[in-house]
């Protein structure tokens, strides 16, 4: 009898959840990709501690410090527990800059996880996830802690709920990045439009957010001393679809394969790990013309008319801005019939296909020039435009 492999050992350190949940995906999906499992430590300095209560048939989650301490929570095993016989020795000790776990892994390279090489390198290339990235699944030993979780939050058996959240500056006082930033406001629209079809609205972000007003079955996470890295994930695994901005929030739903609505998302590219989102894009004013410009304006420049900085986008020109209400319940309104649609996902139109055919042309063609469209614009995400905005705006 052969004995099956070790699994590969992944190291996450990102202080950013976009980075983390977009690692997670990564490192899930070459472990897949190589016919191997994968244990998956997480560096204490990762902003959400809860990812052990997550699993999927072929990964498990640690949290470094319990790989060199008796832990009294059972929930979380041992290494040697999680693929018994499979010969894991990860007998680490605890560090914050993954030096050890460099030089560990240095020695057996063979059981390095490595689907990327560097930030510049690969790292938000997709094909690898869209062929293999199996979905996470909060472990069973957590689902009391769920289901409690959501008594609390005021919902009863049998209820639905979507998260929705807008950035806003708070949560890192970025406040040379306002175009990254929307008004909550916008979505008020859309919100009554879910609680009107029977569902609750979540608001998901940060304590530092505008407080909403109150609202019949809307609950404000953000603000709800109920607030837990836990209930984060949990959250964003069961709601029916997270309604998203241009956020890194946003890819942890993609970890479970949580349908997703972005609006307000920018630049002009594919941006899903899978198909089954649906995608607002900002718009670009441009104060030359004194009007909008158009997404095959937007994808003629060599550019994309993207910018990192407020100061830049200033010497440019341009102006974000945000999609109006009426946009955004479109687009959720476009969300429900994906999502009652046979088989829960909805045919693309020949539109949207063609659109993300040309979408990923013109990527393959820009020049671009700044650090950060290179990281953003791999074309070999998603990207299913809403229906009316697309019509409207290309």
């Amino acid at each position: 009898m052969i004995a099956a492999p070790p699994p590969l050992i992944g190291y996450i350190s990102a202080t950013r959840i976009g980075h983390v949940a977009w690692e997670t995906i990564a490192h899930c999906s070459y472990a897949r990709s190589q016919g191997r499992k994968l244990l998956l430590i997480m560096s204490p300095s990762v902003v959400n501690s809860a990812f052990p209560s997550l699993f999927s048939d072929s990964a498990r989650f640690l949290s470094l410090p319990s790989i060199h301490e008796e832990l009294d929570n059972p929930r979380e095993p041992s290494p040697a527990q999680l693929w018994p016989g499979q010969g894991a020795d990860v007998r680490m000790t605890s560090d914050h800059d993954g030096l050890i776990f460099d030089s560990y892994t240095t020695l057996r390279p063979d059981l390095r996880s490595r689907p990327f090489e560097s930030l510049f390198d690969g790292y938000w290339k997709c094909e690898r996830v869209a062929k293999y990235f199996e979905p996470l699944k909060i472990h069973d030993a957590y689902e009391t802690e769920g289901t409690e979780l959501l008594k609390k939050l005021g919902l009863s058996r049998g209820d639905w709920f979507v998260c929705v959240h807008a950035r806003e500056s708070s949560y890192l006082g970025d406040t040379q990045r306002e175009n990254m930033n929307q008004s909550i406001s916008n979505y008020f629209a859309a919100i009554e439009h879910i609680t009107a079809r029977g569902g609750y609205v979540i608001r998901m972000g940060d304590a530092g957010t505008t407080k909403l007003p109150p609202m019949d079955r809307v609950i404000d996470y953000a603000h709800s001393p109920h607030r837990s890295d836990f209930a984060d994930l949990y959250l964003c695994a069961k709601a029916k679809f997270f309604l998203g901005s241009r956020s890194g929030l946003s890819l942890v739903p993609q970890m479970f394969n949580t349908p997703l609505l972005r609006a307000n998302f920018w630049p002009i590219t594919p941006h899903d790990a899978n198909n089954l989102g649906l995608t607002l894009y900002a718009k670009a004013y441009s104060h030359e013309k004194g009007r909008c410009l158009t997404m095959r304006e937007v994808l003629a420049d060599p550019n994309l008319c993207y910018r990192e900085w407020d100061d830049e986008y200033r010497q440019i020109g341009l102006t974000l801005v945000e999609n109006t209400p009426e946009e955004i319940l479109d687009g959720v309104i476009e969300m429900f019939e994906i999502l009652d649609a046979e088989g829960g996902n909805k045919p693309w139109t020949p539109e949207q296909d063609r659109f993300q055919s040309d979408v990923r042309a013109a990527i393959a063609q820009a020049p671009l020039t700044i650090m950060e469209a290179r990281c953003n614009t791999f074309p070999d995400f998603f990207c299913r435009v809403a229906t009316k905005y697309l019509a409207e705006n290309w």
